[in-house]
């Protein structure tokens, strides 16, 4: 049997917290119902595709205006890093996004599952804002949520892999190599697994609800071997 959340909040408060309050509340709604609570639901995943881009260029414009004198490569290493899920997961537990969202998901799926679908949730949620009200109140919320952590770092972040690869490059080694494992559980809530081959060490492994979650934790269990040694 899967657990099920519904959303414990009014709908209104959730658009006191994101501080923007919809033409069409139906399009926040269908935002919230996660096709594994609600199969005949295309929109989510259609606002999520929709809400990723928006995000895109809401970063990209937020980027722009904060770090005025870096050049593209800078800006591209803080974009990827801010339209992350791992940046969108801590957005979701800000607004407490778990209080909204319909979703089911197996007891026994991995614990990054439901983070992964918080993360999508907040894509699906700029999405349905950006079909409701247009850009500007997607960059208002981008700003509000995500100028914070885009200042944390002085120097451009580098995610797990990158950083693992510039490592084996550095001591004349092949680039990592990643491999699908095994893949679990119902397409909707995967538990994928990753091992990632480095010439001369052991093979480490990654758990995730997709490829790149399951491939970041298998270079970060990497990473923290080699820094051991």
């Amino acid at each position: 049997m899967g657990k099920k959340h519904n959303m414990t909040q009014s709908i209104e408060t959730l658009q006191k917290i994101i501080r923007y309050a919809f033409k069409t509340p139906l399009l926040l709604e269908k935002a919230l119902a996660h096709p594994s609570a609600m199969p005949r639901n295309k929109a989510f995943e259609r606002f999520e595709f929709l809400g990723d881009r928006v995000l895109g260029l809401c970063v990209a414009n937020l980027l722009l205006r904060t770090f005025p004198e870096e050049h593209e490569g800078h800006l591209a290493k803080r974009q990827a890093y801010l339209v992350s899920k791992e940046v969108c997961q801590m957005v979701a537990q800000h607004i407490q996004l778990e209080d909204y969202v319909h979703v089911i998901y197996d007891k026994g799926a991995h614990a990054s599952n439901m983070m992964a679908i918080l993360a999508d949730a907040v894509e699906a949620l700029l999405g349905a804002m950006y079909l409701d009200g247009g850009l500007s109140p997607c960059e208002t919320f981008v700003q509000c949520h995500w100028s914070d952590v885009s200042h944390r770092e002085k120097v451009p972040p580098k995610d797990a892999k990158s950083a693992l690869q510039e490592w084996s490059q550095k001591r004349g080694k092949p680039v990592p190599v990643y491999r699908l494992i095994s893949a679990d559980g119902p397409s909707h809530q995967p538990t994928l697994t990753y091992s990632v081959a480095i010439y001369g060490l052991p093979i480490f492994k990654g758990e995730g609800g997709s490829r790149r979650i399951a491939e970041q934790v298998a270079a970060k269990t990497a990473l923290a071997y080699i820094e051991k040694e």
